[in-house]
């Protein structure tokens, strides 16, 4: 686990190389398409797999995602 961390922290550092865009990218698509098929899914098993699936995949891209600099306060005045 701290060397997954430790790999999400190191693609969170360079926001503007082509690999960190594509695998956001990645990520989304796959969660898009995910849903997809949990509309469509009649067998409960599949449907907790690909619920974990999603779950995976989002959990990754929240740890990638950067909170823009607005949002962030430092406790100074505004």
């Amino acid at each position: 686990m701290a060397k997954a961390k430790e790999l999400v922290n190191l693609m969170k550092s360079s926001p503007d190389s082509t690999s960190y865009l594509r695998l956001v990218d990645y990520c989304n698509t796959r969660i898009v398409e995910i849903q997809g098929l949990l509309v469509k899914e009649t067998d409960m098993d599949e449907v907790k797999r690909l619920q974990g699936r999603a779950t995976e995949l989002f959990e990754l891209l929240s740890g990638l995602v950067r909170k823009p600099v607005t949002n962030q306060y430092t406790g100074s005045f505004d």
